[in-house]
């Protein structure tokens, strides 16, 4: 794993870490790194956008109406859905073990009858 993918180098950063001509190609080079990702952004929106507005357009009425969208409204809903914040996933509780008791015999009582039975097996 790169470490860059911990503490990503930012424009702000490499000021702070570089200095001199080297220090300023570095930096053109993140604000190029920067500008370029900025632009795949774009791009990674719009195309699920697009691809969002073109299967629900693909639905018929009546699968809409299931979902509560009306055909007018389905660029908006995209839209909505776009720019509403992720969700962070939630962690499962630990499940709780159960643990059995643990097994105890019974006392057997000492009398006449368990002889017998006990003297008859033998």
């Amino acid at each position: 794993m790169s470490p860059y993918a911990l503490y990503p180098l930012t424009t702000q950063r490499a000021v702070s870490h570089h200095t001199g001509l080297a220090g300023e190609l570095s930096i053109a080079a993140y604000k190029v790194v920067e500008a370029l990702s900025a632009v795949w952004n774009w791009i990674d929106r719009k195309n699920r956008r697009n691809g969002t507005i073109r299967e629900l357009s693909r639905l018929s009425d009546h699968m809409l109406k299931d979902i509560g969208v009306h055909r007018g409204e389905i660029r908006e809903v995209v839209e909505a859905l776009l720019d509403a914040p992720v969700a962070r996933p939630v962690e499962p509780k630990p499940e709780r073990t159960v643990r059995p008791a643990p097994r105890t015999e019974l006392p057997v009582a000492n009398n006449d009858n368990n002889e017998r039975r006990f003297s008859a097996m033998i």
